[in-house]
Protein backbone atom coordinates (compact mmCIF):
# COMPACT_ATOMS: atom_id res chain seq x y z
CA UNK A 1 0.00 0.00 0.00
CA UNK A 2 1.03 3.28 -1.03
CA UNK A 3 1.07 6.09 0.96
CA UNK A 4 1.99 9.36 0.26
CA UNK A 5 4.16 11.64 2.62
CA UNK A 6 3.88 9.04 5.60
CA UNK A 7 7.36 8.09 5.31
CA UNK A 8 7.71 8.95 9.10
CA UNK A 9 5.10 6.99 10.10
CA UNK A 10 5.93 3.83 7.92
CA UNK A 11 8.94 3.95 9.04
CA UNK A 12 8.07 3.32 13.05
CA UNK A 13 5.85 1.18 12.79
CA UNK A 14 7.91 -1.18 10.50
CA UNK A 15 10.65 -0.81 13.80
CA UNK A 16 7.72 -1.68 15.72
CA UNK A 17 7.07 -5.32 13.91
CA UNK A 18 10.88 -5.51 13.78
CA UNK A 19 10.65 -5.19 17.42
CA UNK A 20 8.05 -8.42 17.23
CA UNK A 21 9.62 -10.49 14.97
CA UNK A 22 13.17 -10.09 17.32
CA UNK A 23 11.34 -11.13 20.27
CA UNK A 24 10.35 -8.34 22.30
CA UNK A 25 6.88 -6.62 22.75
CA UNK A 26 6.07 -2.93 22.20
CA UNK A 27 2.69 -0.59 21.66
CA UNK A 28 2.38 2.29 19.24
CA UNK A 29 -0.24 4.74 19.51
CA UNK A 30 -1.46 6.97 16.40
CA UNK A 31 -3.41 9.86 16.76
CA UNK A 32 -4.64 12.60 15.04
CA UNK A 33 -7.67 14.62 13.53
CA UNK A 34 -10.46 12.73 11.76
CA UNK A 35 -9.70 12.04 8.15
CA UNK A 36 -6.01 12.35 8.71
CA UNK A 37 -4.93 8.43 7.74
CA UNK A 38 -4.58 6.78 11.05
CA UNK A 39 -6.80 4.13 9.42
CA UNK A 40 -5.27 3.80 6.30
CA UNK A 41 -1.70 3.75 8.24
CA UNK A 42 -2.96 0.58 10.59
CA UNK A 43 -4.22 -1.34 6.94
CA UNK A 44 -0.31 -0.82 5.89
CA UNK A 45 0.57 -1.86 9.10
CA UNK A 46 -1.43 -4.99 8.19
CA UNK A 47 -0.64 -5.75 5.18
CA UNK A 48 3.68 -5.14 6.39
CA UNK A 49 3.29 -7.70 9.38
CA UNK A 50 4.34 -10.56 7.30
CA UNK A 51 5.02 -14.28 9.26
CA UNK A 52 2.71 -12.83 12.20
CA UNK A 53 -0.52 -12.98 13.45
CA UNK A 54 -2.90 -9.99 12.65
CA UNK A 55 -5.56 -9.51 15.24
CA UNK A 56 -8.09 -6.78 14.53
CA UNK A 57 -10.93 -4.74 16.32
CA UNK A 58 -12.35 -1.21 16.14
CA UNK A 59 -14.13 0.89 18.30
CA UNK A 60 -18.17 1.48 17.19
CA UNK A 61 -20.01 4.95 19.26
CA UNK A 62 -23.01 2.48 18.41
CA UNK A 63 -21.44 -0.81 21.11
CA UNK A 64 -18.90 1.88 23.26
CA UNK A 65 -22.04 0.89 25.48
CA UNK A 66 -21.22 -2.42 25.55
CA UNK A 67 -19.08 -4.37 27.98
CA UNK A 68 -16.33 -5.78 26.71
CA UNK A 69 -17.25 -5.47 23.13
CA UNK A 70 -14.08 -4.27 21.45
CA UNK A 71 -11.96 -7.03 23.53
CA UNK A 72 -14.46 -9.67 22.51
CA UNK A 73 -13.26 -8.38 18.68
CA UNK A 74 -10.32 -8.55 19.47
CA UNK A 75 -8.72 -11.79 21.11
CA UNK A 76 -12.16 -14.04 18.45
CA UNK A 77 -9.39 -15.92 16.85
CA UNK A 78 -8.08 -16.83 20.44
CA UNK A 79 -10.36 -18.62 22.45
CA UNK A 80 -9.38 -21.64 21.78
CA UNK A 81 -5.94 -20.48 23.50
CA UNK A 82 -8.46 -19.83 26.48
CA UNK A 83 -8.09 -23.86 28.42
CA UNK A 84 -4.15 -22.97 28.64
CA UNK A 85 -5.03 -19.96 31.12
CA UNK A 86 -5.25 -19.96 34.23
CA UNK A 87 -8.69 -20.80 36.10
CA UNK A 88 -8.90 -17.36 37.27
CA UNK A 89 -7.98 -15.93 34.14
CA UNK A 90 -9.90 -18.45 31.87
CA UNK A 91 -12.95 -18.15 33.87
CA UNK A 92 -12.63 -13.80 33.86
CA UNK A 93 -12.18 -13.94 30.23
CA UNK A 94 -15.18 -16.13 29.31
CA UNK A 95 -17.30 -13.99 31.63
CA UNK A 96 -16.70 -10.76 30.24
CA UNK A 97 -17.13 -12.08 26.32
CA UNK A 98 -20.36 -13.73 27.67
CA UNK A 99 -19.15 -17.29 27.39
CA UNK A 100 -20.29 -18.51 30.81
CA UNK A 101 -22.82 -17.10 33.63
CA UNK A 102 -21.83 -13.76 35.33
CA UNK A 103 -19.52 -14.13 38.26
CA UNK A 104 -17.69 -11.02 40.15
CA UNK A 105 -14.38 -10.74 38.76
CA UNK A 106 -11.55 -8.87 40.21
CA UNK A 107 -11.27 -5.91 38.45
CA UNK A 108 -6.98 -6.74 36.94
CA UNK A 109 -8.51 -10.59 35.94
CA UNK A 110 -9.62 -9.48 32.65
CA UNK A 111 -6.49 -7.44 31.63
CA UNK A 112 -3.83 -10.13 33.13
CA UNK A 113 -6.07 -12.62 31.28
CA UNK A 114 -5.50 -10.79 27.94
CA UNK A 115 -1.78 -10.54 28.49
CA UNK A 116 -1.59 -14.19 29.13
CA UNK A 117 -3.48 -14.71 25.92
CA UNK A 118 -1.51 -12.65 23.51
CA UNK A 119 2.28 -14.16 25.30
CA UNK A 120 0.26 -17.73 24.35
CA UNK A 121 -0.54 -16.80 20.95
CA UNK A 122 2.70 -15.29 20.33
CA UNK A 123 4.70 -18.38 21.41
CA UNK A 124 3.72 -19.81 17.64
CA UNK A 125 4.84 -16.76 15.70
CA UNK A 126 4.55 -12.69 16.00
CA UNK A 127 1.33 -11.36 16.82
CA UNK A 128 0.64 -7.85 15.49
CA UNK A 129 -2.82 -6.57 17.67
CA UNK A 130 -5.03 -3.55 16.31
CA UNK A 131 -7.26 -1.54 17.65
CA UNK A 132 -8.49 1.45 15.36
CA UNK A 133 -11.13 4.20 17.06
CA UNK A 134 -9.88 3.43 20.25
CA UNK A 135 -11.90 6.65 21.61
CA UNK A 136 -14.96 4.47 21.07
CA UNK A 137 -14.05 1.40 22.70
CA UNK A 138 -16.04 0.56 25.28
CA UNK A 139 -14.23 1.49 28.96
CA UNK A 140 -14.05 -2.01 30.11
CA UNK A 141 -12.41 -3.28 26.63
CA UNK A 142 -10.06 0.18 26.87
CA UNK A 143 -9.06 -0.55 30.08
CA UNK A 144 -7.80 -3.88 29.37
CA UNK A 145 -6.06 -3.23 26.12
CA UNK A 146 -3.99 -0.33 27.38
CA UNK A 147 -3.34 -2.11 30.37
CA UNK A 148 -1.85 -4.95 27.99
CA UNK A 149 -0.08 -2.57 26.17
CA UNK A 150 2.07 -1.63 28.89
CA UNK A 151 3.33 -4.61 30.14
CA UNK A 152 3.93 -6.74 26.71
CA UNK A 153 7.55 -7.16 27.98
CA UNK A 154 9.46 -10.19 26.55
CA UNK A 155 6.32 -10.86 23.86
CA UNK A 156 6.61 -10.74 20.86
CA UNK A 157 3.61 -9.02 20.74
CA UNK A 158 3.67 -5.70 18.40
CA UNK A 159 -0.17 -3.25 19.86
CA UNK A 160 -0.70 -0.82 17.28
CA UNK A 161 -3.75 1.67 18.57
CA UNK A 162 -5.41 4.40 16.34
CA UNK A 163 -6.98 7.31 17.96
CA UNK A 164 -9.05 10.26 16.83
CA UNK A 165 -7.78 13.40 18.91
CA UNK A 166 -7.78 17.07 18.77
CA UNK A 167 -7.01 19.70 20.85
CA UNK A 168 -10.56 19.93 22.52
CA UNK A 169 -10.24 16.11 22.87
CA UNK A 170 -7.37 14.59 23.33
CA UNK A 171 -6.92 10.63 24.05
CA UNK A 172 -5.34 9.77 27.17
CA UNK A 173 -2.98 7.30 27.44
CA UNK A 174 -0.36 7.36 29.86
CA UNK A 175 2.96 5.68 29.46
CA UNK A 176 2.33 4.80 25.55
CA UNK A 177 4.70 5.55 23.18
CA UNK A 178 2.58 8.08 20.75
CA UNK A 179 2.99 9.84 17.18
CA UNK A 180 0.97 12.60 15.45
CA UNK A 181 -0.29 11.25 12.31
CA UNK A 182 0.39 15.61 11.31
CA UNK A 183 -1.81 16.96 7.90
CA UNK A 184 0.69 16.87 4.30
CA UNK A 185 2.70 19.29 3.61
CA UNK A 186 1.48 21.11 0.54
CA UNK A 187 3.39 19.72 -2.19
CA UNK A 188 2.11 16.30 -1.23
CA UNK A 189 -0.98 17.51 -0.49
CA UNK A 190 -1.20 18.48 -4.44
CA UNK A 191 0.45 14.93 -5.72
CA UNK A 192 -2.43 13.60 -3.82
CA UNK A 193 -4.46 15.26 -5.65
CA UNK A 194 -3.26 15.08 -9.42
CA UNK A 195 -3.07 10.81 -8.51
CA UNK A 196 -6.84 10.94 -7.01
CA UNK A 197 -8.84 14.28 -7.78
CA UNK A 198 -8.84 14.12 -11.92
CA UNK A 199 -8.44 16.71 -13.81
CA UNK A 200 -8.48 19.94 -12.10
CA UNK A 201 -6.85 23.42 -13.17
CA UNK A 202 -4.35 25.43 -11.82
CA UNK A 203 -6.77 27.35 -9.59
CA UNK A 204 -8.90 25.16 -8.99
CA UNK A 205 -6.12 22.67 -7.49
CA UNK A 206 -4.95 25.45 -5.52
CA UNK A 207 -8.34 25.83 -4.35
CA UNK A 208 -8.94 22.45 -2.83
CA UNK A 209 -5.67 21.96 -1.43
CA UNK A 210 -5.64 25.04 0.63
CA UNK A 211 -9.58 24.19 2.06
CA UNK A 212 -8.67 20.24 2.68
CA UNK A 213 -5.34 22.17 5.48
CA UNK A 214 -2.98 18.74 4.58
CA UNK A 215 -6.07 16.50 5.32
CA UNK A 216 -5.81 13.02 3.08
CA UNK A 217 -9.58 12.18 3.21
CA UNK A 218 -10.54 16.11 2.05
CA UNK A 219 -8.23 16.14 -0.37
CA UNK A 220 -10.00 12.78 -1.96
CA UNK A 221 -13.61 13.74 -0.30
CA UNK A 222 -13.73 17.75 -1.98
CA UNK A 223 -12.45 17.14 -5.42
CA UNK A 224 -15.87 14.12 -5.78
CA UNK A 225 -18.00 16.87 -4.63
CA UNK A 226 -17.46 19.56 -7.59
CA UNK A 227 -19.27 19.85 -11.19
CA UNK A 228 -17.41 18.91 -14.29
CA UNK A 229 -17.56 23.29 -14.50
CA UNK A 230 -15.90 23.69 -11.50
CA UNK A 231 -13.29 21.46 -12.04
CA UNK A 232 -12.58 22.99 -15.16
CA UNK A 233 -13.10 26.14 -13.69
CA UNK A 234 -15.73 27.38 -16.02
CA UNK A 235 -17.83 27.25 -12.54
CA UNK A 236 -17.51 28.72 -9.45
CA UNK A 237 -16.36 27.11 -6.47
CA UNK A 238 -19.19 28.57 -4.17
CA UNK A 239 -16.76 28.52 -1.63
CA UNK A 240 -16.19 27.31 1.63
CA UNK A 241 -16.23 23.89 -0.34
CA UNK A 242 -18.89 21.36 0.87
CA UNK A 243 -17.58 18.18 2.74
CA UNK A 244 -18.38 14.59 2.41
CA UNK A 245 -20.54 12.85 5.00
CA UNK A 246 -18.15 11.91 6.81
CA UNK A 247 -16.04 14.43 7.34
CA UNK A 248 -18.76 16.50 8.00
CA UNK A 249 -20.12 14.56 10.94
CA UNK A 250 -16.84 14.79 12.48
CA UNK A 251 -15.78 18.05 12.62
CA UNK A 252 -19.42 19.27 13.56
CA UNK A 253 -19.93 16.36 16.44
CA UNK A 254 -18.08 19.84 19.01
CA UNK A 255 -20.49 21.95 17.03
CA UNK A 256 -23.70 19.89 17.69
CA UNK A 257 -22.81 19.78 21.81
CA UNK A 258 -23.26 23.81 21.86
CA UNK A 259 -25.95 25.46 22.78
CA UNK A 260 -28.41 27.23 19.91
CA UNK A 261 -26.98 30.91 20.25
CA UNK A 262 -23.67 29.46 20.54
CA UNK A 263 -24.05 27.23 17.35
CA UNK A 264 -25.42 30.37 15.50
CA UNK A 265 -22.60 32.45 16.68
CA UNK A 266 -19.99 29.57 15.16
CA UNK A 267 -22.05 29.65 11.95
CA UNK A 268 -21.61 33.54 11.78
CA UNK A 269 -17.63 33.25 12.17
CA UNK A 270 -17.73 30.92 9.60
CA UNK A 271 -19.23 33.11 7.47
CA UNK A 272 -16.87 35.61 8.37
CA UNK A 273 -13.87 33.18 7.82
CA UNK A 274 -11.36 35.29 9.58
CA UNK A 275 -11.80 39.35 10.38
CA UNK A 276 -11.84 41.88 13.00
CA UNK A 277 -13.48 40.29 16.39
CA UNK A 278 -14.97 44.14 16.69
CA UNK A 279 -16.76 43.19 13.15
CA UNK A 280 -17.82 39.54 14.42
CA UNK A 281 -19.10 41.37 17.52
CA UNK A 282 -21.18 43.68 15.16
CA UNK A 283 -23.06 41.11 13.11
CA UNK A 284 -23.74 38.99 16.48
CA UNK A 285 -25.80 42.18 17.74
CA UNK A 286 -27.41 42.66 14.56
CA UNK A 287 -28.61 39.30 14.72
CA UNK A 288 -29.41 39.41 18.49
CA UNK A 289 -26.98 36.73 19.60
CA UNK A 290 -24.97 38.35 22.42
CA UNK A 291 -21.41 38.05 22.62
CA UNK A 292 -21.51 35.94 25.55
CA UNK A 293 -22.29 33.15 23.03
CA UNK A 294 -18.29 33.13 21.64
CA UNK A 295 -17.21 31.81 25.01
CA UNK A 296 -17.75 28.54 24.96
CA UNK A 297 -16.77 28.35 21.75
CA UNK A 298 -13.28 30.24 22.75
CA UNK A 299 -13.36 28.04 25.77
CA UNK A 300 -13.05 24.89 23.61
CA UNK A 301 -10.78 26.48 20.95
CA UNK A 302 -13.21 25.90 17.96
CA UNK A 303 -13.30 29.72 17.78
CA UNK A 304 -9.57 31.54 17.77
CA UNK A 305 -9.38 35.10 18.71
CA UNK A 306 -5.56 36.98 18.74
CA UNK A 307 -4.89 40.21 18.53
CA UNK A 308 -7.98 41.26 17.69
CA UNK A 309 -8.75 39.36 14.99
CA UNK A 310 -11.15 35.89 14.83
CA UNK A 311 -11.18 32.66 13.09
CA UNK A 312 -11.96 29.11 13.02
CA UNK A 313 -9.26 26.57 14.73
CA UNK A 314 -9.30 24.44 11.35
CA UNK A 315 -10.30 25.12 7.82
CA UNK A 316 -12.30 21.96 7.77
CA UNK A 317 -13.95 23.06 11.05
CA UNK A 318 -14.55 25.97 9.40
CA UNK A 319 -16.14 24.38 6.38
CA UNK A 320 -18.21 22.12 8.91
CA UNK A 321 -19.15 24.97 11.24
CA UNK A 322 -20.73 27.00 7.50
CA UNK A 323 -23.09 24.09 6.49
CA UNK A 324 -24.05 22.48 10.11
CA UNK A 325 -26.57 25.51 10.27
CA UNK A 326 -29.48 25.90 7.55
CA UNK A 327 -29.55 27.86 4.28
CA UNK A 328 -31.29 30.58 6.24
CA UNK A 329 -29.05 30.95 9.18
CA UNK A 330 -26.20 31.02 6.69
CA UNK A 331 -27.82 33.99 4.46
CA UNK A 332 -28.75 35.61 7.53
CA UNK A 333 -25.03 35.69 8.38
CA UNK A 334 -23.77 37.01 5.11
CA UNK A 335 -26.58 39.65 5.44
CA UNK A 336 -25.41 40.28 8.84
CA UNK A 337 -21.69 40.80 8.33
CA UNK A 338 -22.64 42.93 5.06
CA UNK A 339 -24.55 45.42 7.05
CA UNK A 340 -21.62 45.86 9.18
CA UNK A 341 -18.85 45.11 7.38
CA UNK A 342 -15.48 47.74 7.59
CA UNK A 343 -15.27 48.10 4.01
CA UNK A 344 -17.66 48.27 0.79
CA UNK A 345 -15.70 44.94 -0.97
CA UNK A 346 -16.08 42.68 1.95
CA UNK A 347 -19.93 44.44 2.26
CA UNK A 348 -20.37 43.63 -1.50
CA UNK A 349 -18.57 40.36 -1.19
CA UNK A 350 -21.04 39.47 1.60
CA UNK A 351 -24.44 40.38 -0.24
CA UNK A 352 -23.36 38.60 -3.00
CA UNK A 353 -22.85 35.29 -1.03
CA UNK A 354 -26.04 35.92 1.44
CA UNK A 355 -27.95 35.88 -2.53
CA UNK A 356 -25.97 32.87 -3.88
CA UNK A 357 -26.54 30.63 -0.72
Amino acid sequence: MLLLGRERELTRIEELLDQARAGRGGALLLHGEAGIGKTALVAAAAERATACLVLRASGYEASSALPYAGLRQLVAPLLPLREQLSQVQSQALAVALALQPPTPPTRLAVPLALVALLTLAAERRPVLAIVDDVQWLDPASREAILFAARRLGDAPVALLLAARTSEQQPFEAPGLPRLAVEPLDGDTARELLDDAGGALTEAVREAVAAAAAGNPLALLELPAGLTPAQRAGAEPLGLPLRLGPLLQDAFTRRIAELEPAERHAVTVAAALEQGPLSWLLAALARLGIPATALDAAERTRTVLVADGEVELRHPLLRTAAYYAGDDEERRSAHRALASTAPDPRRRAWHLASAAAD
